[in-house]
């Protein structure tokens, strides 16, 4: 074998650690490029990166609503939940395919088939305003046709204006994306609302609480809406 073709074999063996090193370091660079990407856009739409919600799997309008601001988290029944509304009273709605539990001490009026009120104890109406409570608070459920409402946008451009919104969220409730947000409802109460479509129906579960009652009422509300539940 010539001198020159020895000199050409060495120098390819040498070369190819060199590439190899090469390759390893882009694949590290772009691993960690990527590990950063994926921290900005949780960042970015207000997450967490150990969030149990992907992302990348979200719809569309999911997305949408995370970039206008809102938060998202999940409502599910985990045992602490569980415990603690272990003794509640289970209301089933067979018509609009729903059930969920509701503290015993409280009183359920039915409004019509398509609207459930959940009344504490010492809930009242205000004398001068007989929309808004003076004491205790009430949880309203009410299940409609969409109607009219070919989407969420289109229904929450129909309640308050968007700059009257307090807190909005994305919840995950059995299985499914709500909407949230609080409102200032007059001077001596305060609401939430949480909303979402599943079929042809509009779901929409809300509160409305004396200020004193801030606390507890959004406890409650918040572990009635753990234990929704669609039955279809």
């Amino acid at each position: 074998m010539t001198e020159e073709k020895l000199s050409s074999q060495a120098s390819s063996t040498k070369t190819w650690p060199k590439v190899l090193i090469g390759l390893l370091v882009g694949v590290v660079i772009g691993i960690i490029l990527l590990w950063f990407s994926v921290l900005f856009n949780y960042s970015y739409l207000g997450l967490n990166i150990f969030d149990e919600v992907n992302i990348f799997k979200l719809n569309e309008d999911i997305k949408a609503q995370l970039l206008r601001g809102a938060n998202i988290s999940q409502t599910t029944a985990n045992p602490t939940k569980k415990a603690e509304t272990a003794d509640w009273k289970n209301y089933e709605d067979s018509q609009q395919k729903y059930s969920l539990k509701y503290d015993p001490s409280f009183r359920v009026e039915t409004l019509d088939e398509t609207t459930v009120n959940f009344l504490s104890s010492d809930y009242k109406l205000s004398d001068s305003n007989k929309l808004w409570p003076s004491s205790g608070f009430r949880i309203q459920v009410t299940v409609v046709s969409k109607g009219p409402y070919k989407n969420l946008d289109v229904y929450e451009s129909t309640l308050i204006e968007e700059e009257n919104k307090i807190n909005k969220s994305v919840i995950m409730i059995d299985g499914s994306y709500w909407r949230s947000f609080d409102f200032e409802a007059g001077d001596l109460s305060k609401s939430s609302m949480t909303f979402t479509m599943r079929g042809n129906l509009l779901y929409v579960i809300s509160v409305d609480a004396e200020l004193t009652e801030q606390t507890s009422s959004q406890n409650i509300y918040k572990l009635m809406l753990a234990t929704f539940k669609f039955l279809d």
